[in-house]
């Protein structure tokens, strides 16, 4: 801590301006933070991997829909609230 006069501050840091941040080796940088790669060829977002749906099936966010599901009635029917 230093002695700022009225009040302490604590002591920091840098890694020195313009320095790009490396990841250790087999960590992947997103997002400026690093992260093990994805297994099964997923696509990393953050600590989130994200996989592709199946053939016949189609995205709907984090869901796989067949091809005859419409993504915005499969949602509102699945958040309704009963009273």
């Amino acid at each position: 801590m230093t002695d700022i006069g009225i009040s302490c501050a604590k002591d920091s840091y840098s890694r020195a301006s313009g320095t790009p941040l490396v990841c250790e080796e087999g960590l992947e940088l997103n997002g400026a933070l690093c992260y093990p790669p994805c297994d099964h060829e997923g696509k990393g977002v953050g600590p989130v991997c994200w996989g592709k749906c199946p053939a016949s099936t189609k995205e709907c966010g984090a869901l796989c829909l067949g091809e005859d599901e419409i993504c915005s009635e499969y949602v509102a029917e699945e958040v309704k609230v009963a009273y």
